[in-house]
């Protein structure tokens, strides 16, 4: 499944869940601080808004220098938490819609260009249009935790793992959540630590040694030209064993 007919696919099967909710299940804040799930879904439809623009801008250069956005302000100032739950279904519903079509219409060579997205750093826009799906699951999974679209957060396909690199296409999120905590909390490898994480996410059993080694290929061949495929930076690898 290509990465727009995925998103149309989360976008029908989230709809029908969202539009179930309702009243201060939509406008309670769970604890201080935290977004409602009004203000989520604001915060999704701020989303698609930015990276829409990244999506077309960076067909139109060579090397996109794009600001990144202060998120919590964008939810304060269109005060979202004050917003109507159906109006914003709507026009979420119907934005990543359309995005689907804009992704669709992605030339490949295009997919390569670099982008600068503020403190963010570079990555191509292939790697932005990725990394839009999996903040999407993300959220989702918050709005409506036994979501099938997002629930998995970690699954994004699922395949028989014959090789790790069967593992990187199946579980391709939970492998770069795995990379960076090797890289960024415990400077190494650690085999018996991936394989607790592949369990907490719902791996199944059978798959958990794939996506091990394939982690453990991933950490031993990270360098500062391939780092910004796991959004870390080359100084994130300062200190890092690979062996």
């Amino acid at each position: 499944m290509n990465t727009s007919d995925e998103l149309r696919r989360i976008v029908e099967s989230a709809t029908p869940r969202l539009e179930q909710l309702a009243g201060a299940e939509v406008t309670d804040r769970p604890a201080p601080g935290k977004w409602s799930k009004t203000e989520t879904l604001g915060h999704l439809i701020d989303s698609a808004a930015n990276n829409h623009h990244r999506f077309v801008r960076a067909q139109l250069v060579d090397e996109l220098d794009f600001p990144s956005y202060e998120q919590d302000r964008w939810v304060e100032l269109q005060d979202y938490a004050g917003a109507d739950w159906r109006e914003q279904l709507t026009l979420w519903r119907a934005y990543n819609l359309h995005l689907a079509r804009v992704i669709e219409r992605i030339p490949e060579a295009a997919l390569n260009r670099r982008c600068r997205l503020g403190a963010e750093g570079v990555m191509t826009l292939g790697e932005i249009v990725e990394g839009y799906l999996i903040h999407l699951r993300h959220h989702l999974g918050q709005l409506v935790p036994d979501l099938e679209a997002s629930a998995e957060n970690h699954r994004v396909l699922r395949a028989d793992l014959e090789s790790p690199d069967k593992a990187a296409l199946a579980y391709r999120d939970f492998v770069r959540a795995a990379v960076r905590r090797c890289a960024l909390e415990w400077k190494t490898f650690r085999p018996d630590d991936v394989r607790a994480m592949a369990e907490e996410a719902g791996i199944p059993a059978a798959d958990w040694q794939g996506v091990v080694d394939y982690v453990e290929k991933e950490i031993r061949g990270l360098h500062e030209g391939n780092a910004i495929r796991y959004r870390l930076r080359p100084e994130d690898l300062a200190g890092l064993t690979r062996s």
